[in-house]
């Protein structure tokens, strides 16, 4: 799962599969703005909207029941829920 994000005024929101590909496209995303600010100094009003960040999931959906259909009308019944996902290990946001 891709869970490092930017997000710049002209495309929304992309995702990227490590935090150094993120930082560096928002990083050129600013550097791109910079050598558009007017002489003045000016930058372009939507500049605060640039960020770059990690996706953490907070829950996870998990089969909790399988069994065959005593119907045969589907292979199996399922039964899912929602449950919480803890990172315990700061590599696994990598």
């Amino acid at each position: 799962m891709r869970r490092w994000y930017v997000v710049t005024p002209e495309h929304g929101i992309e995702f990227f599969d490590t935090s150094v590909d993120a930082e560096a496209y928002a990083h050129e995303a600013m550097k791109s703005w910079r050598s558009e600010a007017s002489d003045g100094g000016e930058w372009i009003e939507e500049i605060g909207e640039l960020e770059w960040g990690e996706i953490i999931c907070h829950g996870r959906a998990v089969r909790t029941e399988c069994e065959p259909d005593p119907s045969g009308k589907y292979d199996t019944i399922e039964d899912w829920e929602l449950l919480q996902v803890v990172l315990t290990d700061e590599k696994e946001a990598e």
